[in-house]
């Protein structure tokens, strides 16, 4: 969805939102593997323990980022953006798919 439509709407002024439901990173992944099986060995297959991603932050200032959301679920309401701005999402699995198909067309996926 287009940020712009945010600027349009007084009301939508300072939010954002780009998704339908609320995925967990490994949800998204089996999505992936799922679709394209003789790509995603390499996706992870289940979840790295928060205490070895606090140890992980503690070395590399990148994992710093994530370290205060662990454990937590964003959820987001489509129908609340939906109503304030009159947009309508498409469906998250596709979005991911869509991304996924535009990645190995570029390359960026082997």
């Amino acid at each position: 969805m287009p940020n712009t439509v945010f600027v349009k709407v007084k009301d939508a002024a300072g939010r954002r939102s780009i998704a339908t439901e609320t995925l967990w990173l490994q949800q998204i992944a089996d999505i992936c593997r799922e679709a394209y099986p003789e790509r995603g060995k390499k996706l992870p297959k289940g979840e790295l323990p928060n205490l070895i991603v606090r140890i992980a932050a503690i070395f590399d200032n990148r994992i710093k980022a994530v370290v205060s959301d662990l454990g937590t679920l964003h959820e987001i309401n489509e129908q609340y953006v939906t109503d304030l701005t009159g947009v309508n999402f498409r469906a998250t699995k596709q979005s991911i798919l869509d991304s996924c198909a535009y990645l190995i067309e570029q390359g960026k996926i082997k």
